[in-house]
Parts: structure tokens; sequence; C-alpha cells
């Protein structure tokens, strides 16, 4: 039978996993966790967490558990890059220039396009040890960019743009403010940013939401003295 370690915050359990393969055994330790509950069931939704070594899956579970406990954890998506440009142009671009919508999805298909020749180059070069999982930004052997890739390649672009103090958090920040005042509704935007409630958003967000009805308020105050002085 697997063995198992309670977690201490009773968060999850993890237990060491034996599967054959090809004649040969592996070993490997897994935990899971409820991460919240489906909407439309009612049921809890878990999520499996796995790792070479118990120490990896503790880590990993740790963090997964500060998530939902402060509220930023988000679900998976299985949203392709294909899949979301298409929401991009058809929910974002809309309000821009027909030049200016041009310019956006031309730069954004050149860098996908440079990734893909480079990806070309990488196959090659790893021959068989080259991991065909699909994804459109991988390192040089087809696996995933590491944090460290993604954080260290981020602070390079801040600092060519003379935001060396920004972090790579604000991302979320700025696109939930841009999405609020650009008229997108609280329960989309707390979808987008995977927080477990839209209340959770609208307490982060409240600020912008005040703002907005703020505005909202002084437009229809210079509506009403327009018909005044009419």
């Amino acid at each position: 039978m697997p063995s198992s370690k309670k977690t201490a915050n009773g968060g999850g359990s993890i237990r060491k996993k034996t599967v054959m393969k090809n004649g040969k055994e592996y070993i490997y330790w897994e935990a899971r966790v409820t991460v919240g509950a489906d909407p439309m069931t009612g049921k809890q939704r878990q999520r499996s967490i796995t790792g070479k070594t118990q120490q990896e899956v503790a880590q990993k579970l740790r963090q997964l558990t500060a998530e939902i406990d402060n509220g930023t954890y988000r679900e998976p998506s299985k949203m392709t890059v294909g899949e979301w440009l298409n929401t991009w142009q058809e929910q974002y671009l809309n309000d821009l220039k027909p030049l200016t919508r041009e310019m956006y999805v031309t730069a954004v298909l050149d860098i996908l396009h440079r990734q893909r020749m480079d990806q070309e180059i990488w196959k090659c070069i790893a021959g068989k040890d080259w991991l065909n999982n699909g994804l459109v930004f991988t390192d040089e052997l087809g696996g995933n960019l590491t944090p460290e890739t993604v954080y260290k390649n981020f602070k390079k672009v801040a600092v060519e743009i003379g935001c060396e103090n920004l972090h790579f958090h604000s991302l979320r920040h700025s696109y939930a403010v841009a999405a609020l005042q650009s008229g997108d509704d609280i329960k989309t935007v707390q979808e987008n940013l995977g927080h477990y409630t839209a209340a959770f958003t609208l307490d982060v967000y409240g600020h912008v939401t005040d703002k907005m009805r703020q505005d909202s308020a002084n437009r229809m105050q210079q509506y009403i003295d327009i018909l005044h002085d009419e």
C-alpha cells in the first residue's frame, strides 16, 4: 500500500506511488488538495501535485495552499495561444484605430513566428531528446520554461523600457485595472485572474470601480447641464 503523510495544515496528503512502465519500476510522490467547489454541482474540486521527492511535493503543496488561502490561486487553463489571440482581438482591440490594431497583431504574430523558427532549430539539435508536448514557449529541449528564466527575461525587458523596479505580478494588476476601466464586468475579470470569488476581486480592485462610478456620475452631470442650458 502507498505510504502517506498528512500535511501540518490539513491541506492534503502526500503519498508515495509506484508504477510499472515497459517492465521498469518508477517511484514518485503525489499530493491531492481541495482547491474549491464546482459552482454548478457544489462538489469539491481536487488537484494532484507530483514530484520526484517527498520534499519537492511538500514545497509545491505549501505554495498551493498559501495561494488558495490568500485568494490568488488560479486554475490551470487549457486555452491555447491561438484561442487567446482570438479572444484578444475580438474583446480587447475593438476600441483601437484600424492601423494601431493591425500594428499590434502583426507584432505579436512576428514574435510567434520567430519562436516557431527557433523551435524548429532546437528540434533538429535535440533529435530524439525533444519533448514534443505542443507548447509554444519552451526551452531548447521542448520543456517548460523555468520561473527563473521567465523572470530574468521579464526584468531584462523592464530595464530596457525604463521600468527596472517593475515586478512580474504587477502585470496582473495592470490587466485588471485596464479591463475594468475598459468596461469588463467584475465576474469576467475574476475568472480571467483566477480568483476564487468575484467578491475577492471586488475587494482588491474596489478603488477602480469607485472611480468608474464617480466618472459615470460626472458624465451624467455634464449631460444634465447641457440639457439645462438648452
